[in-house]
């Protein structure tokens, strides 16, 4: 999406945008549900309404999951799939509940997050993007960060559940590169944090009656930062769910 790519979006989708978490219980640990809260809720302020986890009987990876996230909330609703102990079957558990609700989320402007970093999730998500849907991907294993140059991937760090009063966690990556094989465009710095950039924004940009932040703000903000247009334009699509609306001849993001 590019940063002056229109999407309709309501009103109360602006205030108020909601997420549903897809959990490969065999592939991520539960120890990151407290850093998904934090970057989600708190520092994006998205509303995480869903979770549904799948994995296999023998690792209790569901019964950790499901435990670490209603610490976070007691009032989430937790979808849970136990499988048998076979390949791919946790993935091909969470894929047919993806497809069987998509359209509903798109109906309700949810946007949601595949955590695993299976590679066959980053299939899943162009599928999803190609059908119009909302979706960013989020792990843990820096080791199988892979260029998906069209999607959003957000590194999770290892931490331990905090409650959702605690302070946000900071320390989050945003992953989507350039391919090698086609012109580079500018990379961030690798200290840069996404969440600390979009909070920069929020406090020295003007937030409008609809909810977003102009981008003219957003781009003169980035630019004292030293970012050209290439590497603003990165950054801004970095966003997990942004969307963007015009009022007049004024185009705003919502993050």
């Amino acid at each position: 999406m590019s940063i002056n790519e229109t999407v309709a979006v309501t009103p109360a989708e602006r205030i108020n945008p909601t997420l549903i978490l897809f959990i490969d219980a065999d592939n991520q640990s539960s120890r990151h549900a407290g850093s998904l809260f934090a970057l989600f809720e708190q520092t994006f302020h998205y509303r995480i309404i869903e979770a549904v986890i799948a994995g296999n009987a023998q690792h209790h990876g569901v019964e950790q999951w499901q435990a670490a996230l209603l610490n976070c909330n007691a009032d989430l609703t937790v979808t849970t799939y136990v499988v048998e102990k076979q390949k791919d079957a946790a993935d091909v558990a969470l894929i047919l509940a993806l497809g069987a609700n998509l359209a509903r989320y798109q109906q309700q402007h949810s946007c949601v997050v595949l955590v695993s970093a299976d590679e066959l999730f980053a299939t899943v998500a162009r599928q999803v993007q190609a059908l119009g849907g909302r979706i960013v991907l989020a792990h843990g294993n820096s080791s199988v960060l892979k260029r998906h140059a069209e999607l959003s991937v957000i590194l999770l760090p290892d931490d331990t559940p905090v409650a959702t009063n605690s302070p946000p966690v900071v320390a989050l990556t945003c992953a989507v590169v350039a391919p090698s094989a086609t012109p580079a465009v500018p990379a961030l710095p690798a200290a840069t944090d996404i969440a600390k950039l979009v909070r920069l924004v929020q406090e020295q940009c003007k937030k409008a009656t609809g909810g977003g932040y102009a981008t003219n703000e957003v781009g003169q903000v980035l630019a004292k930062l030293g970012y050209d247009q290439a590497a603003r334009r990165k950054i801004v699509t970095s966003i997990p769910g942004v969307t963007t609306y015009k009022e007049g001849s004024t185009t705003y993001l919502v993050f």
